[in-house]
């Protein structure tokens, strides 16, 4: 606070003076010392460093947050895809969690270890780094908050698609949901044909934005079936693509690039369901052709 005061410009002064007060020292209250003398002391602040300072944590490599906690509770609302759903749609994804979490238990149990974010332990690391530096004195407050601008600044940039000419999360340009390429390489290599770079080789970083993708191939809702055969359509908080997505759609590269999306193959279920119902079509057909209407038709057949 100290090093602000001394390089704040003057018209953030009461802003500084605000955050000083709620955070740091606290407001000046009015006393009397012994009951005579009248003398200005610093209230505590409202919210006393212990809350909210984790420099401590940092460097001990501890949780500075309760991300963890956070993010169960949005995982689960990602699950529910919506406020204010029914009992139903609410037993059902509970049982949904219920079984991932037995699922991890014995994985657990089983000694198969978690796969880690690399991302946000990275990001740990350099902050931890930069906060030891800090502390043996190899930087300066200057240099840590620059750092820690530059750090904070980056790891929470949106990703930008890799389709050449796609301007998508660019700078000035609204966001945009992007995919992740598949892990299988036969997908993968289908998606580096498909966007029109060979020699592209994509990190677990890269992604293609959705206006590259066919609607067929974007799940936007889950479906859950009532007991009365009816079917509940729960919107997704983040649309999804199908297993058999590929990228066809580039607007901003020549016509000719952009391919229709291949027609998807029926399952056998309604190819024999789709054979069912034109046999029956045809007996129909055959009965109604077959009917005697009327002495008259009886007449003619004689």
């Amino acid at each position: 606070m100290r090093y602000l005061q001394a390089t704040s410009p003057q018209e953030g002064e009461r802003l500084l003076d605000i955050l000083i007060r709620l955070f740091v020292n606290g407001p000046f209250r009015p006393s009397r010392r012994n009951g005579l003398s009248l003398h200005l002391r610093r209230d505590k602040p409202m919210f006393p460093s212990k809350l909210w300072n984790v420099h401590k944590s940092t460097l001990k490599g501890e949780d500075r947050t309760n991300n963890q906690v956070e993010g169960w509770n949005n995982r689960f609302a990602s699950i529910v895809g919506h406020d204010h759903p029914d009992i139903w749609v609410l037993i059902l994804k509970m049982r949904m969690e219920l079984s991932v979490d037995e699922t991890k238990l014995g994985q657990l149990s089983l000694g198969v270890s978690q796969v880690k974010r690399k991302r946000k332990f990275a990001l740990q690391g350099r902050l931890q780094s930069l906060c030891i530096q800090y502390r043996d004195g190899h930087i300066s407050v200057s240099d840590f908050l620059k750092a820690d601008k530059a750090l904070f600044t980056c790891s929470g940039m949106p990703r930008k698609c890799a389709v050449p000419g796609c301007k998508s999360n660019y700078k000035n340009s609204a966001y945009t949901n992007v995919f992740y390429f598949p892990k299988d390489e036969e997908a993968k290599r289908k998606w580096i044909r498909a966007i029109h770079r060979d020699d592209f080789v994509p990190s677990t970083e890269s992604v293609v934005c959705i206006k590259h993708f066919d609607e067929r191939f974007i799940q936007r809702e889950d479906k859950v079936r009532r007991d009365d055969g009816t079917w509940l359509c729960v919107p997704k908080s983040k649309p999804k693509l199908t297993t058999d997505a590929i990228p066809t759609i580039f607007e901003n590269q020549p016509s000719y690039m952009t391919t229709p999306a291949p027609s998807k193959r029926k399952t056998p279920a309604e190819r024999l369901a789709e054979q069912s119902l034109r046999f029956e079509d045809e007996f129909r057909s055959y009965l109604d052709d077959d009917r005697i209407k009327s002495f008259d038709s009886v007449r003619l057949l004689s």
